[in-house]
């Protein structure tokens, strides 16, 4: 894993030690055992050493398909679009996608880190050159690490939330406690622009699945007991007896011994700058949305750690339950408040690696396409995806949205501070490209905490990372990842209103027209929180 050290001394890695992620293609669907002995006997793999001491299992294969109406056979066979095109712009780079279906293959492999990501490099020039077709009428497209993710600016090696959380002050007795989520004027609340105020519903039968952190069933039963009387989004989202899943929310807890593994001492990750208990991110982002699109419902699911990290693996397989499970018959929006700790231009990294993997952006495109892919294919099924820019930028520095957010299927969002301006934290909301959108995300005080009054306020449950007590289950936060919630609830809320992906998209757009900057770099809405 490529390491550097943080301000404090502390050893910041970008990706899972020893694990390596094959992505192939194929004219039809395999069975995992399949795909496995295909990719053990294809001629890149069988012939190099170091990768016959792969370890592979049939439960680390996810495969993506369409409907097997839709599946067609033969090559350059899959029709892509992007978000860039639909508004009559530039795409970016395409991912290059050939047939029909796709599978990501995970396998682990007993090499030191600075020989893994050699490994990958050697893999990459390979594929490159053209390689030789695999057996079972598979096509391996590329070999990338097990990259790092995070809702939290360093980390492992990248960011997430802009601030920490800070306990919020709250009127004792005040009218709207006893209100519903979408109580207009409480502190909460979100005040809309006009036109998309009366222009929309609350989010009635969409979807909405966010991949986030999230806390156990029992703390949410408990802030139920203690809270629900005098705290809107805590009944909102639990009510009305505090069992899951509740009318508003059902949480996905994913698999309980892989996140132990994730939060351990021995073989876990915490964000270097961010070493707090951060279970409570998930349910923060759900809370707005919520007062946002009550109606809506909301799937929570866990793809990060206790402390916000993630895999490239804990992510594609969120969004494959996503894509496998859905309702079709409904629209649905996915919000990803979070980055990967792919190097992009513009940030800076140590210089430790291949050269290329900081400096060759075709290389750094082929690392990040098993989750491109993926969300080009939700896209293509219509279905909106929002996701955080990331928090990487300092004072006169604002560098470009990290993955998943930079991707062309994807709505990236940036950080605007109560006054409207961009946030001191916010990366660009997306690459050179007016997809993204910027909007409140919370200020943050000059310690780098949320600002105790200009943060977002939202619903949070444990422990403060300063050793606050909680007294009343809300808390400020800061950072994209409460920017994208935002435009997410926004956009369910167009969804709802019988607007299609594309047009929900453009209503955000000429509604505030008038104050994104010229030329413009990312489109603005403004929402006002209380």
């Amino acid at each position: 894993m490529i390491k550097s050290h943080s301000s404090d001394g502390q050893e910041s890695v970008y990706f899972a030690p020893g694990e390596l992620l094959f992505l192939v293609e194929h004219d039809e669907p395999l069975d995992p055992g399949a795909l496995v002995e295909a990719v053990q006997a294809h001629p890149l793999v069988r012939g190099d050493e170091r990768l016959a001491k792969a370890r592979f299992s049939t439960e680390r294969v996810l495969s993506f398909a369409p409907p097997a109406s839709e599946v067609m056979s033969g090559p350059e066979q899959v029709k892509r679009r992007s978000l860039s095109a639909l508004f009559g712009r530039a795409a970016l780079s395409q991912a290059d996608r050939r047939l029909a279906v796709y599978s990501t293959v995970f396998a682990d492999l007993d090499l030191p880190d600075a020989e893994l990501i050699t490994l990958v490099e050697e893999l990459d020039r390979r594929l490159e050159a053209g390689g030789e077709p695999g057996p079972g009428r598979i096509v391996l497209r590329t070999v990338t690490p097990n990259w790092l993710a995070a809702g939290a600016p360093y980390h492992i090696g990248t960011g997430g939330p802009g601030a920490q959380p800070v306990p919020a002050k709250i009127e004792t007795g005040a009218w709207w406690q006893s209100a519903g989520a979408d109580a207009t004027g409480a502190p909460f609340s979100f005040a809309l622009p006009l036109a998309l105020a009366q222009s929309t519903a609350a989010g009635d039968g969409v979807q909405i699945a966010i991949l986030d952190t999230a806390p156990g069933p029992e703390e949410l039963k408990r802030a139920f007991s203690r809270w629900q009387g005098d705290h809107p989004l805590i009944r909102g989202l639990l009510g009305p007896t505090g069992a899951l899943p509740s009318a508003r929310l059902r949480v996905s807890f994913g698999d309980g011994t892989l996140f132990a593994c994730l939060n351990s001492e021995e073989s876990g990750f915490q964000l270097a700058d961010h070493r707090y208990r951060m279970a409570d991110h998930g349910l923060f982002v759900a809370g707005i949305i919520h007062s946002i699109a009550p109606q809506a419902s909301l799937h929570l699911i866990r793809v990060l750690n206790d402390f916000g990290v993630g895999t490239l693996e804990t992510i594609t397989r969120g969004l494959h339950g996503v894509y496998t499970q859905r309702d079709r018959s409904r629209p649905l929006v996915v919000n990803l408040s979070l980055t990967l700790s792919l190097p992009l231009r513009g940030h800076q990294y140590p210089a430790i690696g291949p050269a290329r993997l900081f400096a060759d952006a075709g290389f750094i495109e082929r690392m990040g396409w098993p989750l491109r892919w993926t969300c080009d294919l939700l896209q293509d099924d219509d279905v909106l995806i929002v996701a955080a820019a990331g928090n990487d930028a300092s004072l006169g520095n604002r560098p470009f949205a990290r993955q998943p957010a930079a991707f062309d299927s994807v709505v990236g969002v940036g950080a605007l501070g109560v006054d409207g301006a961009p946030a001191g934290y916010s990366n660009l909301a997306d690459q050179p490209s007016r997809i993204g959108i910027a909007t409140f995300g919370g200020d943050t005080d000059a310690s780098g905490a949320a600002d105790s009054e200009g943060g977002v306020l939202g619903v949070y449950i444990g422990e403060f990372p300063d050793g606050a007590k909680n007294e009343n289950g809300w808390a400020r936060w800061a950072g994209t990842s409460f920017a994208a919630p935002a435009i997410a609830g926004v956009l369910a809320r167009l969804r709802s209103t019988v607007y299609s992906p594309q047009d929900a998209l453009r209503k955000v757009y000429e509604t505030q027209g008038e104050v994104t900057p010229m030329p413009a770099v990312e489109e603005v809405l403004s929402l006002r929180q209380g």
